[in-house]
């Protein structure tokens, strides 16, 4: 029950109303998305964030105000319930009505006080078909999720006294608030009961055991309340403690932890632990130059591949696209290096205006973004054995946090062909900063199949191609990256490129497809046989902008492949990965990159 003053008595143990076994409520936290399937997974692990607790301090998780979907802490809101497993409960508030998966959208009317404002909104039918599997089943239920962090962070919370929101709802209300944390994996978390009505209320749950607190759900492992350990808060409502309940809305807004005061985190893939971020113009040595934009062709690397530069460019019409605003030459589609360089010296600049926010058709949020790219191989690789890292000298100006940095190798990984390694630095302000990456720095993306531990150890004897691209939540950003001084370190000269040999089944170089903004053609030159399979197109940073299964017979002599393309794309350059399987299961796979000129 609610207690005066928004205190939130603990919730009771035993059965709930709806007799499931044990009481038992499951629930998915955070959904991480196979790009591919579209299939999730529960992650509660992850890197821990700062501890900052103080008897007066207080962190505002999320307001709602933003205009997206990620809170202060650079957590992302997400919806879940017992459709994930069996159930047919519904989420109303924002569903792709292609897949039935619900992907929350952030900017919602209706906050506290009166109205005003945005709040996080739950819309919702219960189910008729209980989830689980006969006769372990259990209640229907449907929950909302605000985790504590990027990725798969938790948020060290020792010391701090509670956990305050403002909610209300469309009928009364039953409301679990739980606390996840990453020492409990089977869904026995802490939590507290509240009573929700039509009226905004004010919550207060203490960060601990007892009354006004935090209780263990009675079942599953008994393990102590471990705030060291904290991934999210999430709001559950159970049919077996809203018997009465069919359809109702509940809105939540401010969500603040009392006795914390916030400290940015630093996002999975940060490598500011390990010292990279140093003085410009620090080169380690002995070095191997890629790229200083003074010496041959400006426009070229070392290795004779133009720098270009992209956009995100959202597929929902209404959303403003970014702008490259200078440092660019349009018509030729490269950068122009003219004293944009560290030390007055030449450099790639890129100045930007990133756009809106937007959704793909499946439901993913995807962020405003530019790039600065080039490939290190058009038909082979670049093997980097014996190097340690890369080194390059970078500036940012304008109101983003990071440069991603980029690095696309010929290593595949289960079912993760996509993964990029990656790095994320520290924006810069204004100044030149030098950046020494060593390969252990990189890290892979968390999305898609689980990586086999022989796969999570990168491979750098193939170099594919880089990207720096920055990003922000905010709305039209508007500042410059400029990059300079690219080395691979730890070698003194640059190695020869040679044939990509780093493959699950054999790799063809299968030269260049002829990509415009509208279609798409793509040259097939396989064994002989009938060929089932998929073209997939990515852009540098990894990301899917096209995939289409085919039939199609190889041949030495090779035939033409041709797709019209929904969306236009970008000038740019992209990567096209062709899997196919023909005569008594055997594998191909060609690799091909294209540019859309026009």
């Amino acid at each position: 029950m609610t207690l005066g003053g928004g205190v939130v008595a603990p919730a009771a143990a035993g059965r709930n109303a709806g007799g499931s076994k044990e009481g038992k409520v499951r629930m998915k936290m955070k959904m991480d998305v196979n790009k591919r399937t579209g299939k999730s997974r529960m992650i509660l692990a992850g890197a821990v964030l700062l501890l900052a607790a103080g008897a007066g301090a207080q962190a505002l998780v999320d307001d709602l105000e933003g205009g997206n979907s990620i809170n202060r802490f650079g957590g992302q809101w997400s919806f879940s319930g017992d459709f994930w497993d069996k159930g047919n409960s519904k989420i109303l508030s924002a569903v792709d009505t292609a897949a039935e998966i619900p992907f929350f959208k952030g900017s919602y009317g209706g906050g506290y006080p009166g109205g005003t404002g945005n709040a996080a909104e739950l819309r919702f039918r219960f189910g008729t078909v209980k989830p689980g599997t006969p006769p372990d089943t259990y209640d229907n239920n449907v929950n909302m999720s605000s985790p504590f962090g990027p990725d798969d962070a938790v948020l060290n919370l020792t010391g701090a006294q509670s956990i305050t929101f403002y909610a209300r709802s469309s009928k009364a209300l039953q409301v679990e608030v739980a606390l996840p944390t990453a020492n409990i994996t089977d869904y026995a978390y802490y939590s507290a009961m509240i009573a929700t009505t039509s009226a905004w209320t004010k919550y207060t749950i203490k960060l601990a055991t007892g009354a006004g607190g935090l209780t263990r759900r009675p079942f599953g492992v008994n393990k102590p309340l471990d705030l060291s350990q904290a991934s999210a808060v999430t709001w559950e409502i159970n049919k077996g403690k809203n018997a009465s309940v069919t359809e109702a809305t509940l809105w939540v807004d401010d969500v603040t932890i009392q006795g914390y005061t916030f400290v940015a985190p630093e996002p999975r893939g940060s490598c500011i632990v390990n010292g990279c971020v140093v003085l410009a113009g620090n080169i380690p040595q002995p070095s191997a130059l890629l790229a200083d934009f003074d010496h041959g062709d400006a426009a070229q690397n070392a290795v004779g591949l133009p720098w270009t530069f992209g956009t995100a460019i959202p597929m929902s019409g209404s959303a403003k696209a970014s702008e490259i605003t200078s440092g660019i030459d349009p018509a030729n589609y490269t950068l122009i290096p003219a004293g944009q360089g560290y030390g007055a010296s030449n450099g790639g600049m890129i100045g930007f205006t990133l756009g809106d926010n937007w959704f793909t058709p499946e439901g993913f949020l995807q962020l405003p973004a530019v790039n600065i790219t080039t490939q290190l191989t058009s038909d082979t690789s670049l093997d980097a054995t014996g190097a340690t890292g890369i080194y390059f000298d970078y500036k940012t100006t304008g109101d983003v946090e990071y440069v991603d940095f980029k690095l696309r190798t010929t290593q595949i990984h289960a079912d993760n062909i996509y993964a990029v390694a990656y790095v994320k630095l520290k924006a810069t302000g204004g100044q030149w900063k030098g950046a020494n990456v060593k390969w252990s720095d990189f890290i892979l993306p968390n999305w898609g199949a689980p990586f086999k531990e022989s796969e999570k150890a990168m491979h750098f004897d193939g170099l594919v191609g880089m990207e720096w691209s920055v990003t922000s939540a905010r709305k039209a950003v508007a500042g410059s990256l400029a990059i300079d001084d690219i080395y691979l370190t730890g070698i003194p000269k640059l190695p020869d490129p040679v044939a990509s040999v780093r493959a699950s089944v054999p790799m063809q170089p299968a030269g260049r497809a002829n990509l415009s903004q509208g279609s798409l053609n793509v040259p097939f030159q396989a064994p002989a046989g009938i060929h089932a399979g998929v073209v997939r197109m990515t852009d540098l940073s990894g990301k899917v902008v096209f995939s289409r299964d085919f039939t199609a017979e190889g041949s030495s002599v090779g035939t033409t492949m041709r797709f019209g393309l929904e969306h236009a794309l970008p000038r740019g350059m992209y990567l096209i990965l062709i899997d196919s399987h023909y005569g008594e299961g055997r594998a191909f796979s060609s690799r091909q990159s294209a540019v859309v000129m026009e």
